[in-house]
């Protein structure tokens, strides 16, 4: 029997790739999103998108049902939303997860994938790559707030709903063009692209982050869903390879042939993560799967992706 997904978050960064990967897998796949548009020309045939309103009940209600395994990419907050309060976490990212998981319950719904994050929950990592049973150190509002929906998944596991928890690096080379600050790879090339000035905090050029192609990512989300989660089952997701951001600016200038002109920009908070690298060694453990894309080729599509971008407009 064809398995049913709903896909929540369906036109963001992270949710665009899975919903088509899952639909290319066999699925029969749901989506839902805030933009209005003919789905057919952004995802192609097959995906039945809406698009509608998250906390309308009935509406959700209605998309949840019949529904083997959910998978929640809603952006509610990002990295650099706050660095002094854990407010918009506790408003929104909170809000949101519980809301999703009370309706799941009482629709029946006992499956779902929900990305944590890589680069925040662990905090610094001075060196080697951290695993998933290494200490949670998060010094960010982000973090915070991801550690926190790790812990209500946890409360709800106990009535009988199982999640596969994605602690994921940084995902770049989407398709669609980047209008928020998510995503420093796509949002640089298409500064780059367009002859505009990227903005660098502080010695950000130093920090090393483990990234991982949007491809990849979608792949390796659909072959953990089809995987039965038991209970809550915690994955790191990335590369494996940490890479350091001025490495990228490098790349970058490389494959657009021109300069990136980086603005920097004061910056005196201490509480950002300098160094991240994710120990992917459980995740293959259980599917075999393994990153494509090493960070060249992968900047290089990213490149390809969003010169198409602009030529569509």
């Amino acid at each position: 029997m064809q398995k049913k997904a709903l896909v929540i978050g369906a036109t963001g960064l992270l949710g665009y790739g899975v919903t088509k990967e899952l639909m290319h897998r066999g699925w029969s796949v749901r989506a839902i999103g805030k933009e209005s548009f003919d789905p057919v020309k952004v995802f192609g045939e097959g995906i039945d998108y809406t698009c509608g309103d998250f906390y309308d009940e009935t509406f959700l209600d209605e998309k949840l049902k019949g529904v083997d395994k959910v998978f929640f990419f809603l952006s509610t907050t990002f990295p650099s939303t706050s660095t002094d309060s854990l407010e918009l976490e506790i408003m929104r990212t909170l809000r949101g997860l519980d809301y999703l998981l009370r309706r799941m319950r009482a629709v029946g719904v006992t499956q779902m994938v929900f990305p944590s994050s890589g680069g925040t929950i662990y905090g610094n990592v001075s060196e080697g790559a951290v695993k998933e049973s290494d200490p949670l150190l998060p010094t960010t509002p982000y973090g915070v707030g991801k550690k926190m929906c790790e812990d209500i998944i946890g409360f709800y596991a106990k009535s009988g709903i199982s999640t596969q928890i994605l602690r994921v690096g940084n995902v770049y080379g989407s398709p669609l063009a980047r209008t928020t600050t998510q995503g420093v790879i796509d949002v640089f090339v298409q500064k780059a692209l367009s002859g505009e000035k990227a903005s660098v905090w502080g010695d950000a050029l130093t920090n090393v982050r483990d990234y991982i192609f949007a491809d990849d990512f979608s792949e390796a989300v659909a072959v953990i869903g089809e995987h039965e989660a038991h209970g809550v089952e915690v994955y790191n997701l990335g590369s494996g390879i940490g890479t350091k951001l001025e490495e990228i600016v490098n790349e970058i200038n490389r494959c657009t042939n021109n300069a990136l002109v980086i603005e920097h920009v004061q910056n005196d908070v201490t509480s950002a993560v300098k160094r991240f690298v994710l120990d992917m060694s459980k995740f293959k453990e259980v599917t075999g799967w393994s990153p494509k894309h090493d960070i060249r080729a992968g900047i290089e599509k990213t490149v390809e992706r969003k010169k198409k971008m602009i030529e569509m407009f």
